[in-house]
């Protein structure tokens, strides 16, 4: 059959404008822009200036709206207070979208994820597990489901993070570069590691792409520069 239009996203008013898409083996992900109101012309913008997530697959035909945490319930999962757990408008830029789970990082630079497999999410169990569901799956074992996006803490700059600008994901990791050039990974390609780790030796990644067992970065020529390891303080 020849292409067909996501009535889903099409026909409603106001209508999505689609800016980035992502797609794996059973899901898709729509990245749209914030919806305009019509009065002859697109001129006003509705009344939260974000963009929005749509996503549908693993059985549902329809695209439905991905609903990010409020300050209150990211508190409530995490056990904590601090700055994160507030009240945030939060407004993706990128989207991700892998066999099992999906990634989104937002014009904060922050990192979010939902779906199966911990190792791929980055985030602790105690944490992102303790209010989901839990499945048996194919093999006998026990999947956890995380079904709205959680912060990924460990990619925080006061966690040894950074600010997330480019994004990868694929069956079993994870990929994610920082506006310092840096590359973090995590999940079983990366040796079963459940928490973002930051890559040795790579210092001027301005963009990732991440398959089943490799990763692949694309390296800027210049920029940032390289640490001067001959540099005697």
């Amino acid at each position: 059959n020849g292409p067909q239009r996501v009535a889903g996203l099409w026909s409603v008013h106001p209508r999505r404008r689609a800016i980035a898409i992502s797609a794996a083996a059973h899901s898709t992900l729509v990245l749209t822009m914030p919806p305009t109101i019509s009065a002859g012309a697109e001129r006003e913008l509705a009344s939260l200036p974000v963009n929005t997530i749509y996503g549908w697959g693993h059985g549902n035909h329809s695209p439905l709206r991905v609903v990010f945490p409020t300050g209150n319930s990211f508190a409530s999962q995490s056990g904590s207070s601090n700055a994160y757990s507030r009240m945030i408008c939060i407004n993706p830029t990128a989207i991700a979208c892998a066999k099992f789970h999906n990634v989104a990082i937002t014009k904060d630079g922050k990192v979010y994820t939902w779906g199966l497999h911990s190792d791929s999410l980055g985030v602790p169990k105690q944490a992102s597990f303790s209010k989901q569901k839990s499945r048996s799956n194919s093999v006998g074992g026990q999947s956890s489901i995380i079904s709205s996006p959680v912060l990924v803490t460990g990619m925080l700059p006061e966690n040894g993070g950074g600010h997330a600008i480019s994004v990868s994901a694929s069956e079993s990791h994870t990929a994610i570069v920082t506006s310092e050039g840096y590359l973090f990974t995590w999940g079983e390609s990366s040796g079963h590691v459940t928490s973002p780790r930051r890559i040795k030796r790579v210092h001027r990644a301005v963009a990732v792409a991440a398959a089943k067992e490799h990763t692949v970065m694309l390296i800027g020529a210049t920029f940032p520069p390289l640490p001067n390891t001959n540099r005697v303080d």
